[in-house]
C-alpha cells in the first residue's frame, strides 16, 4: 500500500498558490484523468442512498442502505443532518452498489439526541480539518473541535451544533469560495492556515478531478470556517514548505484500521503528520493528511 500511495503522490504536479487573508491553497494536478464510475455521498443521497437511525439507535453508528445502482464514496469527515442528531462520517468508505448495513459515525451536535427508527439523514457538508483530524481521538475530541470552533468565531448554538455555525458564516465563506477558483486538472488541494507562530497544513487528495470538483465547494468552505478567527493577515508560505509537507505525506507509515465493503482505509502517520487513505481495487480513492508545525 505505501508504494501504491507514494505513486500517486508523484503522479501529481503542483500547481499555483492563490491567497486570502489567512489562508492559502495550492491546487493538485492530476497528469492523468480516469473516469469516475461511482457516486460520492451528496449524489448518491439525491439517487437512492438511504441513511437512518438504527433500530437501537447508536451515537457511533448509522444505518446505510445503497439502492442507487452505483458503488459510493464516502469520506471522513463529511457529515449528514438529520436523525437524532448530526453526524460526521468516521471513517472512509467505499460501498458496494448494493451494501446494506452500517457504518461508523461520530456526533457534530452535542445538545441533540431524538432518535427513532429510521429517521433519514440529508448531506451537510464538511467538517473542519481539525474536528476531522480530531476523529482518531474519540468522541470527547469532536465535541471539543467543535466547541473550540464556535468559540473561536463566536457562533454559537443551543445544540452545540457545527452545521449550525456554517449557516451563521455563509456569507464570509461564500467570499472565501470565490478567490479559490477550481483549476483544470485539480485532483486535490494543500491548504495552509496560519497559528500563532505556527502553520496548519492539510492536504485532501481524490482519484479524480471529476470527484474532486464534487467535492470543491464544501471543502473550501471547511477550510475557510478553520481560519476564521485566527490571527488575521495574509499567511507566509513558501513551495518548499508545502514540498516538505507533501514527501512527509508521501513517506507516512501505513496501517491498516479497518474494511467496509469495497474499500480498505489506512491510518497515516510521518514524524509530525497523520493523515488516512482509501484503498479500492489497487487505487488511491481519497487520502488526506494533516500537519501542524
Amino acid at each position: 500500500m505505501k508504494n501504491l500511495l507514494e505513486r500517486y503522490i508523484t503522479s501529481l504536479a503542483v500547481g499555483e498558490m492563490r491567497q486570502y487573508k489567512n489562508l492559502a491553497v495550492m491546487s493538485l494536478l492530476l497528469k492523468e484523468q480516469s473516469e469516475r464510475d461511482y457516486l460520492v455521498l451528496e449524489e448518491a443521497l439525491s439517487s437512492g442512498l438511504k441513511i437512518g437511525e438504527l433500530k437501537s439507535a447508536s451515537v457511533q453508528e448509522v444505518d446505510v442502505a445503497n439502492e442507487t445502482g452505483h458503488d459510493v464514496l464516502i469520506v471522513l469527515g463529511e457529515y449528514l443532518v438529520g436523525g437524532g442528531q448530526n453526524r460526521q462520517a468516521a471513517s472512509s468508505v467505499f460501498l458496494a452498489k448494493d451494501y446494506r448495513g452500517k457504518i461508523p459515525v461520530q456526533c457534530i451536535q452535542h445538545g441533540r439526541w431524538n432518535p427513532s427508527p429510521g429517521k433519514r439523514f440529508e448531506y451537510g457538508g464538511y467538517s473542519t480539518p481539525s474536528t476531522r483530524a480530531s476523529s482518531s481521538r474519540g468522541q470527547q475530541a469532536v465535541w471539543q473541535s467543535v466547541d473550540e470552533t464556535s468559540e473561536r468565531t463566536q457562533c454559537f448554538s443551543q445544540t452545540q451544533n457545527l452545521d449550525e455555525v456554517y449557516e451563521k458564516q455563509k456569507g464570509t465563506l461564500e467570499e472565501y469560495i470565490s478567490k479559490f477558483p477550481m483549476s483544470p486538472g485539480q485532483a486535490g488541494l494543500v491548504a495552509v492556515i496560519g497559528l500563532n507562530g505556527k502553520k496548519m497544513f492539510t492536504a485532501d487528495i481524490f482519484d479524480s478531478s471529476k470527484t474532486f470538483e464534487s467535492h470543491y465547494a464544501a471543502l473550501i468552505k471547511a477550510h475557510a470556517l478553520e481560519a476564521l478567527g485566527r490571527p488575521v493577515g495574509t499567511v507566509s508560505v513558501a513551495k518548499e514548505e508545502v514540498m516538505d509537507f507533501m514527501t512527509d505525506f508521501m513517506k507516512a507509515n501505513p496501517e491498516q484500521t479497518r474494511s467496509i465493503s469495497l474499500g480498505t482505509e489506512y491510518k497515516l502517520a510521518s514524524r509530525d503528520s497523520e493523515g488516512t487513505a482509501l484503498i479500492n481495487a489497487e487505487k488511491v480513492r481519497y487520502a488526506s493528511m494533516t500537519r501542524v508545525s
